[in-house]
């Protein structure tokens, strides 16, 4: 009697263990059928490939470029309000050296006229592209009226300098001015009076059978130096071949440059 319920607790207990084996079979299928739907999910839903994109970002550097673009804006920022400046206070000069009493009023009779200036008397300025003599304007036509006429017999932006120097004790538009030259920020200067007289600056030759000013149409019409800044987001690219499309379009700007561009 003993022995037979011994038996019977002992298949008791073997079919305990056996259910708990099944159940813990059917756990780990349970487990690896989830892991696989979600494997092909994020495969379908294209996880992976974005989540490589992400792990290779150098974030430092992101970090590092945005800063540096915020610094470029906030320069030229700074710049163009200089430039903003450099006109109102260039205007404000004009009109102030241009009243009557002025010392540099002179009788536009006494210049030469752009037509008759000889070869010798011109030398290239870069700044202008083209033969130009810095020390006077010259006159477009003797068929004016017998009037006075102001005209600068200097480079505007070297007289400005001067001006704003002695006048309005401005270090910061004196080193505008100054900057302004070099970068050929003004070049030709039209003078022209209301009864009629036409003055230009600097003096430059302008052949008697031509009406077209030829040096100042093609330094102005040839390619000028441009600056060209191209900045690629690599936070917004989603696939190498978004940044080969990207790099394709900075080529062919690159590709227009001229010598010279920066």
């Amino acid at each position: 009697m003993i022995f037979v319920t011994i038996t019977a607790m002992y298949h008791q207990h073997q079919d305990v263990i056996r259910e708990n084996y099944i159940t813990l079979a059917a756990h780990f299928t349970a487990d690896q059928l989830y892991k696989a739907h979600r494997l092909q999910v994020n495969e379908l839903l294209g996880v992976p490939v974005i989540q490589s994109i992400i792990d290779g970002l150098d974030f430092k550097r992101t970090i590092l470029n945005s800063s540096l673009v915020r610094d470029i804006t906030n320069r030229l920022d700074a710049q163009f309000a200089k430039y903003c400046n450099l006109l109102t206070e260039t205007k404000k000069y004009i009109s102030s050296s241009s009243q009557p009493d002025w010392i540099t009023f002179r009788d536009y009779r006494s210049m030469m006229e752009c037509a008759r200036i000889t070869p010798g008397y011109l030398s290239y300025e870069e700044q202008f592209g083209t033969r130009v003599n810095m020390t006077s304007g010259c006159l477009i036509s003797t068929k004016q009226p017998s009037k006075f006429l102001y005209y600068a017999e200097m480079n505007l932006t070297s007289s400005s300098v001067k001006f704003l120097h002695f006048n309005l004790n401005s270090w910061t538009f004196d080193c505008i001015l100054h900057t302004n030259a070099l970068d050929s920020a003004i070049r030709w200067q039209y003078i022209i009076g209301i009864s009629g007289p036409h003055i230009e600056y600097p003096a430059h030759a302008i052949p008697i059978h031509k009406r077209r000013h030829w040096g100042p149409f093609l330094s102005a019409a040839l390619p000028q130096k441009r600056r060209v800044i191209i900045l690629i987001d690599a936070g917004t690219l989603l696939t190498d071949m978004h940044l080969a499309k990207a790099k394709s379009v900075a080529k062919i700007l690159l590709d227009g440059a001229v010598p010279g561009d920066r």
